[in-house]
């Protein structure tokens, strides 16, 4: 359950601050009453998570803000702070209803590792460009359409990307240039952020008026044989002469991953293919964060399966990328009380297609109509859609 607040009657007899009625403890009565059970619930949780996660592995919890002061110790004192990968900020992009205080527009993902040695030498937490596929079209089309690289193009480059400036990430709209051959492209500082006697100092030659250009003061990013095979492939922009610093060129086709950004923004709602489930996540929101998270042949558990998203997203997401990612879903087969007008709709649902009364049976029959519809939706694919169920005796 959601809601683990406790009558402070109870809580006060149980922890022994009463005795025959009497307040016998200094205790303030807000100390804990609404927390504890969540607690207790959560940690043993995150110690199995952790002890069955790869040194390299990740776990990511999402959570709104009423427990996650809470869950942040106890991630610390599990996985270590060192660990910590850092929030992820979900905008709802609409805040709740009426409150007294803040309208909380948002939910958090806290994201840390088993071991940040490890992971530091694997993929990382990366996304897909979300907009760069339709960005490279765009561009394709409109060279086609002008016989090549011109300003004509270019100008109908920025204008495109300007009137889609609320749908494209900072990132995206960075790669605003089209270059002499075609390629949409960024401009990058080649400064170096630190170490700067590991770095080269050596003056880059302008092109054209053939002097020196300014060296950052602690020097380039790049060793000198770096910076000359960057030359080479024609990756360092010059200004109009040599008062100018040089930059770098970051071509999108090369740069179609990013690091996954703090900031997730999505305002819809989850889609459990006609199962009655209550809030399920957004499937696109769960597909970012197994793309990010996990590759090949990767295995990604979940220990609140509800509505089975999680696994919907893992068949989404191979589909997407032909990944053969695994799932493991954990759920308890909850009852349904067809009585309680909140579980009436569900228990019947179950009741027609003639299985037992309980929240399990809902998650297995989500599953089964994801696969269907990947399917139907992606009729080339050849993934394994399937699932066995084991119980616990």
């Amino acid at each position: 359950p959601d809601d683990y607040q406790d009558s402070i009657k109870n809580y006060l007899e149980l922890t022994g601050q009463v005795e025959g009625g009497t307040k016998i403890s200094s205790n303030t009565e807000s100390s804990g009453r609404f927390h504890t059970d969540w607690l207790n619930m959560m940690y043993p949780r995150l110690v199995a998570a952790r002890s069955i996660l790869r040194p390299d592995g990740v776990v990511m919890i999402h959570i709104d803000e009423n427990e996650y002061a809470n869950l942040e110790k106890l991630l610390d004192d599990v996985f270590g702070e060192s660990n910590k990968l850092g929030t992820i900020v979900w905008d709802k992009r609409h805040p709740k209803g009426e409150v007294v205080g803040i309208a909380q527009q948002h939910e958090l993902i806290a994201v840390y590792c088993r071991d940040k040695g490890s992971f530091a030498v694997g993929s990382g937490l990366t996304r897909r460009k979300a907009n760069a596929e339709a960005m490279l079209s765009k561009v394709a089309a409109l060279l086609k359409a002008s016989g090549g690289p011109s300003e004509e193009a270019r100008a109908a480059y920025k204008k495109w990307l300007k009137e889609r400036k609320q749908d494209l990430s900072g990132g995206e709209l960075a790669y605003s240039e089209i270059d002499a051959n075609g390629d949409v492209y960024r401009t990058v500082s080649m400064a170096a952020p630190d170490k700067p006697e590991t770095r080269s100092h050596r003056p880059l030659v302008h092109p054209i008026t053939r002097k020196p250009c300014p060296v950052p003061a602690k020097g380039w990013r790049y060793p000198d044989k770096t910076m000359d095979e960057l030359l080479q492939a024609g990756k360092i922009l010059f200004g109009k002469d040599h008062t100018t610093q040089p930059t770098q060129k970051y071509l999108l086709r090369e740069n179609i991953y990013e690091n996954v950004p703090s900031l997730l923004y999505f305002g819809g709602s989850g889609d459990c293919l006609d199962v009655p489930f209550e809030n399920p996540k957004p499937l696109k929101v769960a597909m970012s964060l197994v793309e990010s998270a996990s590759q090949g042949g990767d295995v990604v558990v979940d220990f609140f399966a509800g509505s089975g998203t999680a696994a919907h997203a893992v068949m989404a997401q191979n589909a997407t990328d032909g990944g053969n990612r695994r799932y493991v879903l954990i759920q308890l087969p909850e009852p349904l009380d067809p009585e309680n007008k909140n579980q009436k709709v569900a228990a019947d649902f179950c009741d027609k297609l003639g299985k037992p009364r309980n929240i399990a049976e809902l998650t297995k029959e989500r599953l089964r109509r994801a696969a269907k519809k990947i399917k139907d939706e992606n009729p080339t694919y050849t993934g394994d859609l399937g699932f066995r169920v084991f119980k616990l005796d």
